[in-house]
């Protein structure tokens, strides 16, 4: 099983993340998101994760929202 690997971006000299690239239709990404929330990253990237190249295919609008819905939102 291929794990998430969220890693940091490195940033500029202005501050600005430099290869900062996101796929936000992982079904990983809310898990990246918190490991760079907890980790207190500026910015975060998945450009170095092995599960970018496997999550190529974009889900429908329908698919992706009904997907990220949770009971207790309700």
């Amino acid at each position: 099983m291929i794990l998430p690997a969220p890693s940091e971006s490195k940033l500029n000299d202005r501050g600005q993340p430099v290869d900062e690239v996101r796929n936000v239709f992982c079904a990983c990404y809310e898990s990246c998101l918190d490991v760079a929330v907890k980790k207190n990253w500026r910015s975060w990237t998945c450009a170095r994760c092995p599960l970018l190249a496997e999550q190529s295919q974009k889900p429908t609008a329908e698919k992706f929202a009904n997907r990220r819905i949770r009971e207790d939102w309700v």
